[in-house]
């Protein structure tokens, strides 16, 4: 007959060995953080870049809104219409429509694909950068999710 001890132990070794199956799974997990860290590093490098040609076309569609009004630019480094050669057209009823389109989810795959989805879902939109940080925090899913979760507790994103 197993004494009270003895089942003790074996429930404890039962415990210990499901903790020791939990430790496994949690080291697989965060084997894939470093691949996560480098697909967020690469979706800043865009969104910077996003930026950088978002704060371009702003300043040259001034320079042709200047340009319509008769006035002249302040500067002229590059190409007028913000289009880069393509037709521009102002204030058509186009323009006042609301937009319905959805940034889609991020899970941690097919990281161009959906920086050139976002990219141009923010151009569309007009969003400042905060807006973009915002937006493309909880469009995360999946094990991007988990990782942005970790991330943001051990280093906070602020602006």
């Amino acid at each position: 007959m197993v004494t009270r001890m003895e089942s003790r132990v074996e429930f404890m070794e039962d415990v210990v060995m499901s903790v020791q199956g939990e430790l496994g799974v949690i080291k697989q997990e965060l084997q894939k953080i470093p691949n996560l860290e480098q697909g967020i590093a690469a979706l800043m490098k865009k969104l910077d870049q996003v930026v950088q040609t978002q704060e371009e076309a702003k300043r040259e569609n001034g320079i042709l809104q200047s340009l319509m009004a008769g006035k002249t630019p302040k500067q002229t480094d590059g190409p007028i219409d913000g289009n880069h050669g393509r037709e521009m057209k102002l204030n058509t009823r186009w323009d006042l429509r609301p937009r319905q389109i959805k940034l889609s989810s991020f899970n941690g795959e097919n990281l161009d694909d959906w920086i050139l989805k976002a990219e141009r879902y923010f151009v569309l939109h007009r969003m400042t950068n905060t807006k973009k940080l915002e937006t493309i925090t909880i469009s995360f899913e999946g094990e991007a999710l988990i990782w942005f979760g970790w991330e943001n507790q051990r280093r906070p994103f602020l602006n």
